[in-house]
């Protein structure tokens, strides 16, 4: 009895738990899904008969007593058999830990889902190499399109241009600085507006420098210049006799500054027209020379040093009375109340003078200042200003100009600028 039921069975139950648990830990999920549930129902009719053997009435006892406490005690000392199953258990699973038959690993990650078909498969990015760039920072990442997006941030520009490129952004200043030649051309019919005779036209050449500001195709230009009106022909006022006829040398210049306003119709980066206006003003500065005149053909054998513009001569001064010239190349009016000027030598008469009636003879006509009829300030009202500018590249333009000034007449020109 002790030896089937005594400490061997105990051993003999604790290596059949070990075995059990080992069993239990390495066996597939599936496995042990796949084992037949235990139905609590059976289990106390399998344990009736074990329970009721204990119940068995001893020899010589009354029925319905229990069996003596002595024979109880091999269950008692069952009880720890349990305690020595689990010790036994714990080496068990260390021993399948440093087996490599039996140890038991993570399972591996399911692998990610196939894409659809046709859609567009992106490349992992490979991480940064030691010690190189960081491309996740777009400043040092360098690739081309980070570069660009930051320029694009900074400037508001979607496109990276080279400093030579001619474009010119929206609502940005551009200046430039540069020299222009203006050629006015006065026409005889403009001067003949208030003149019976002028000579057949007057060409007054200006050269200057210019500030060219500009922003969204619109120019301002401030300005100065130099610019001539020099001449040389006959001159009668409107209403004045034939013999009234004047020979008039002029060395005027004026010096003047003004702006001008300049709208532009771009047709590309490189060519745009213009128009505008401009207004000045200016000081003169010089002298306009006036002598009496007459017709060249009336004296056929006057020296070739008196002859001008349109068959008129300057004269040499007062002729005698059987001159045919006498007409025209009169005596000084020395009558009283008549200016005159003498030779500071001998005295005689040379001329009347300027703004006094009679012969004048090589006279400088006064200015406004002095009461003479000469300006001392000059204008300019250039309506319209049309141009056509070239920029081949950022720094650098070239204008071609023309167009009508209503003081010195119409006008071409060309200019360049460099720009900073």
């Amino acid at each position: 009895m002790l030896g089937w039921e005594g400490t061997p069975r105990l051993g003999f139950h604790a290596g059949l738990l070990a075995a059990l648990t080992l069993g239990a830990t390495v066996a597939p999920a599936g496995a042990r899904a796949q084992e037949p549930a235990e139905d609590p129902a059976a289990a106390p009719e399998e344990a009736a008969p074990e329970a009721a053997a204990p119940e068995e009435a001893a020899p010589g006892a009354p029925a319905g007593e229990a069996a003596p406490a002595e024979e109880a005690a091999p269950a008692e000392e069952s009880a720890p058999a349990a305690g020595d199953a689990g010790a036994a258990a714990a080496p068990a699973e260390a021993a399948a830990d440093e087996n490599p038959f039996m140890r038991r690993e993570a399972p591996f990650p399911a692998p990610p889902p196939a894409p659809p078909p046709g859609a567009a498969v992106t490349p992992a990015t490979p991480p940064p190499a030691p010690g190189g760039p960081d491309r996740g920072d777009p400043s040092e990442s360098g690739l081309l399109g980070d570069e660009q997006a930051l320029f694009e941030e900074e400037t508001g520009s979607s496109q990276r241009r080279s400093r030579a490129d001619p474009y010119e952004e929206e609502d940005q200043n551009y200046l430039f600085l540069g020299g222009f030649y203006r050629a006015n051309w006065t026409p005889q019919g403009l001067l003949k507006i208030f003149a019976d005779e002028a000579p057949r036209a007057i060409y007054n050449p200006a050269v200057g420098i210019e500030l060219v500001v500009r922003k969204n195709g619109f120019e301002i230009i401030p300005s100065l210049w130099l610019q001539g009106f020099r001449t040389t022909g006959p001159y009668r006022e409107r209403g004045d006799e034939l013999t009234e006829t004047e020979i008039i040398v002029s060395d005027l210049n004026t010096f003047m500054g003004g702006v001008g306003f300049l709208w532009s119709v771009e047709f590309n980066k490189y060519l745009s027209f213009q128009y505008g206006f401009d207004i000045g003003v200016g000081v003169t500065y010089g002298d306009l020379n006036r002598t009496e005149a007459y017709p060249t053909d009336i004296a056929p054998d006057a020296p070739e040093s008196e002859r001008s513009w349109r068959n008129w001569s300057p004269c040499p001064g007062p002729v005698s009375e059987a001159d045919p010239r006498r007409a025209y190349c009169g005596d000084v009016d020395v009558t009283e109340g008549r200016e005159v000027i003498r030779d500071p030598v001998t005295g005689d008469a040379l001329s009347n003078a300027d703004g006094s009636q009679g012969e004048h003879y090589g006279i400088n006509v006064r200015r406004w200042s002095d009461g003479g009829g000469l300006p001392n300030v000059w204008f300019r009202l250039a309506l319209p200003h049309l141009a056509l500018r070239y920029k081949p590249i950022a720094q650098l333009t070239f204008r071609v100009d023309a167009g009508f000034d209503l003081f010195s007449g119409p006008y071409v020109g060309f200019a360049g600028h460099i720009g900073f």
